[in-house]
């Protein structure tokens, strides 16, 4: 069954013997993370691959067997809105080439097949019994960037302990209408490279613009400390001005910007799970010092 409702959902499966193997297959629209026992599950960045989701769906298939363990588990699911659930309108060209899924909201298929020892089998698989409730992400586009406010975070809430109590019942929704195959063929995009910035610069006072030396695929992992509801902002872009401040012509009406607002608890660590940007060039502003760690590569 697909449900959604929420941008976090969590359920629980009990295991009572020795378990074999386990298996999960998974498909989100758009874009999801799977997390058993506070881990994430698979090295997949941006799953799943763009589809006409009328027509097909692709679905992940990942060996969970050393993420379980006997007695309680806690199966999370963390959506964003992918290529699916975007308001594909004001982009231009956009329309004559892509399926437009005006007001989709995001919705998630999972199950989880575990083989015992005895030759018994234990499914789980997403429907009613399943909690959601709003998360960190405030907003995730392609285009625009993510929001993420920390302050928002529900801790532990992919692991045992948590008390879901005041969470919500998923809601059934209905599927996309295309058939469900597997992307096991289709190489999956992950992390393939880590780079640092080769200069930084400051054209303008409480301004730092970081220049990687080529323009690539990925996103910033940002690393920083201050004080809570401090907003830290990273605005992308391919070229300079003369002035050395970002040139967003080319970006057109996309803001292209991730955001991250401080909890203010000692060194906080952030990278987006549900955007990506092509980029040279990263404006900081907002950022209680003047560096910033790593971006990645993807492709």
């Amino acid at each position: 069954m697909w449900i959604g409702g929420g941008d976090l959902l969590r359920n629980h499966i009990v295991i009572k013997e020795k378990v074999k193997r386990a298996r999960a297959y998974v498909c989100g629209l758009g874009w999801y993370e799977l997390r058993i026992n506070g881990q994430k599950v698979g090295d997949h960045q941006l799953d799943p691959g763009l589809t006409d989701y009328d027509k097909i769906a692709l679905y992940s298939t990942f060996d969970i067997t050393d993420f379980l363990k006997n007695g309680e588990n806690t199966v999370g699911i963390m959506l964003g809105n992918g290529r699916y659930a975007q308001d594909w309108s004001g982009t231009p060209g956009v329309k004559d080439r892509l399926k437009i899924y005006q007001n989709a909201a995001p919705k998630v298929i999972l199950q989880l097949e575990i083989q015992f020892e005895d030759g018994s089998c234990q499914k789980l698989v997403t429907g009613e019994t399943w909690k959601v409730a709003k998360g960190p992400i405030v907003r995730n586009d392609i285009y625009d960037g993510e929001i993420y406010d920390a302050g928002l975070e529900k801790s532990g809430w992919d692991n045992l302990g948590y008390d879901d109590s005041k969470w919500e019942k998923a809601g059934l929704v209905q599927p996309t209408g295309g058939q469900l195959v597997s992307q096991g063929t289709c190489p999956p995009i992950k992390k393939i490279k880590t780079t640092q910035p080769v200069t930084m610069s400051n054209p303008m006072p409480n301004v730092f613009v970081y220049d990687f030396g080529q323009n690539f695929t990925g996103w910033v992992k940002l690393t920083v400390s201050g004080p809570r509801g401090t907003e830290v902002k990273l605005r992308f872009s391919e070229l300079l001005h003369s002035d050395g401040m970002i040139n967003v012509i080319p970006n057109r009406t996309a803001k292209v910007t991730d955001n991250y607002i401080l909890k203010g608890e000692a060194v906080e660590v952030y990278e987006p799970r549900f955007t990506y940007h092509g980029f040279r060039y990263v404006e900081v502003t907002g950022y209680p010092g003047t560096r910033i760690s790593m971006p990645y590569r993807a492709s």
